[in-house]
């Protein structure tokens, strides 16, 4: 068998070089020197490899951010294509006030011509007009309250208008605010414009009678009001807070009755529910006097000083 050949130094040197290729019997008869470039030429493949990674790592990166940077892009673009019925370019321009409105005012003393812009609630204060339109809460009754004194002690006789879109109120707060009312020795005038709730339409029937209007789609929300904020502790600390509720709710309903003539008994039992008035059955229930009917302008007032185009239906 002349082909079989015995492996020579040279082959064994080159299958030393190829660890894959090596057989066992091979290395362990290579000399040191093999199996040290062996090793070697090893940990150069594994360099080689792991750089190599990095480098597809990095180009997947690189493709991944240009992916996510053109998708924001078109994101971030508005379309060009027009709205059906559009002939223009939607514009970005967004009419209407989008914070407190100022208007121009002259301050008193001020030369013709001369004016100074205020916002407009300012403005309606200089008039003496309050408009309370957010949740009545302490800082809101004060603020309120600070107003009130303020045009008493500006002008004791001069009557203030009070216009009232209210969704909801604190008691405690409104009692105060109801008391202020009581001191005060000019006329004033209460005005629900859209919705009065709880002690919102107690405030709106506190005002001078004779002077407690609403508009014809007004309502009126009467109710019983709860604890004003949760209340933690013990038993005899939570009945107290409950029999102080109480009370409060019984001041409301006496005050009631002064406001509307009815008994207590019946102001009790309409006030054991949600009671719900419109501005005509609000009239009825003596809450209020008269409900202003816009008018054409040119067409005459009640006299009520809240405008031309509106006169009284009571």
């Amino acid at each position: 068998h002349s082909w079989h050949r015995t492996p020579t130094a040279k082959a064994a040197r080159s299958y030393a070089r190829v660890p894959s290729l090596r057989s066992p019997l091979l290395a362990a008869s290579a000399s040191p020197d093999s199996r040290r470039l062996a090793q070697l030429a090893g940990k150069a493949r594994t360099r080689d490899a792991t750089t190599q990674r990095k480098r597809y790592a990095t180009a997947a990166m690189a493709r991944l951010l240009a992916l996510l940077t053109t998708a924001a892009a078109y994101v971030m673009t508005p379309p060009t294509k027009l709205t059906p019925g559009r002939t223009s370019p939607r514009s970005s321009i967004v009419l209407g006030p989008q914070s407190v409105p100022q208007v121009p005012y002259s301050p008193p003393g001020a030369e013709q011509g001369q004016h100074m812009y205020v916002d407009i609630y300012q403005a309606l204060y200089r008039d003496r007009i309050m408009l309370v339109g957010n949740f009545l809460d302490e800082e809101q009754a004060n603020s309120l309250i600070a107003l009130l004194l303020f045009m008493r002690f500006e002008d004791p006789r001069k009557p203030i208008s009070i216009y009232f879109n209210v969704p909801g109120a604190l008691m405690k707060p409104c009692l105060a605010v109801y008391d202020t009312l009581r001191t005060l020795e000019c006329p004033v005038t209460t005005v629900n414009l859209g919705l009065a709730t709880g002690m919102g339409a107690f405030l709106c029937g506190a005002g001078t009678k004779g002077m407690r209007y609403a508009l014809p789609n007004a309502r009126f929300l009467m109710q019983r009001t709860g604890l004003d904020d949760p209340y933690q502790g013990q038993a005899s600390d939570i009945g107290l807070m409950v029999r102080e509720n109480l009370r409060d709710n019984d001041r409301m309903e006496k005050a009631l009755v002064q406001m509307t003539g009815h008994p207590l008994e019946k102001i009790k039992k309409d006030m054991s529910r949600d009671f719900y008035l419109s501005a005509h059955e609000a009239v009825q229930y003596g809450l209020i006097d008269k409900v202003l009917i816009p008018q054409p302008k040119g067409m005459g007032g009640g006299g009520l000083g809240l405008g031309d185009g509106l006169s009284s239906f009571v």
